[in-house]
């Protein structure tokens, strides 16, 4: 049946060359955005297997990509998500690297729940932030599967903040591996702060007191 339907096919009577397509776009030329959109549709069919569920992830990504933060904090989130953010797991994974113990800690694998949940420095600028109640859930396996419950528990400002802090701890950690800057917690917490600030979220509410007036509050006790 198959060999019969194949052979009912019409072949091209023209003589051209054959040329390299890619699918994912309707010009057939590659971009960068559709294979980061591949990327993404990969990383969600792997994680999550029913059609209910996968649902369930698009939903998720439409209110990452609605917050009110600073487009670079939902890229970063994206990245995370994918788990390409090159923490010491990813790049000795490609084998661009020995040793993927933490430099802060010492204790484990920087992974990117390591760096984020399982650091005690993570744990200290958790704490002294103003959504230190994200810690009462469970961590989950990787950070897909971790913001996305944040999305299911807690409303969009906890999501966006939980995000915004998260960027704060790998700028701090950048700023120690590569620059010998090492930030407090208070400090993390202040450049979360200020962050935004500059992006005018300052009459954004959580229970009631704007973001940016909330950490301010909770560093200064």
């Amino acid at each position: 049946m198959d060999v019969d339907a194949i052979q009912q096919i019409p072949l091209c009577c023209q003589d051209m060359p054959d040329i390299l397509v890619w699918h994912y776009t309707s010009s057939g030329l590659f971009s960068v955005r559709s294979a980061g959109h591949l990327q993404m549709n990969l990383s969600m069919r792997e994680t999550r297997g029913s059609g209910s569920e996968i649902q369930n992830v698009t939903w998720f990504w439409k209110r990452v990509w609605r917050l009110r933060i600073p487009s670079k904090i939902k890229v970063f989130a994206w990245r995370c998500c994918s788990n390409i953010l090159p923490v010491r797991s990813v790049i000795r994974r490609r084998h661009l690297m020995m040793e993927d113990m933490c430099a802060c800690c010492g204790a484990e694998a920087e992974t990117l729940m390591h760096c984020f949940w399982g650091c005690l420095s993570a744990m200290e600028v958790w704490q002294q932030s103003p959504i230190s109640f994200v810690l009462d859930k469970e961590a989950g396996i990787d950070f897909m599967s971790w913001a996305y419950g944040i999305g299911c528990w807690f409303n969009e400002d906890t999501l966006g903040l939980s995000f915004v802090v998260c960027w704060g701890l790998s700028s701090s950690r950048n700023q120690a591996l590569f620059n010998n800057l090492v930030h407090s917690a208070a400090a993390t917490v202040q450049m979360v702060c200020a962050l935004l600030k500059d992006y005018g979220r300052t009459q954004s509410n959580l229970g009631g007191v704007p973001l940016d007036r909330e950490i301010e509050v909770e560093t200064a006790g």
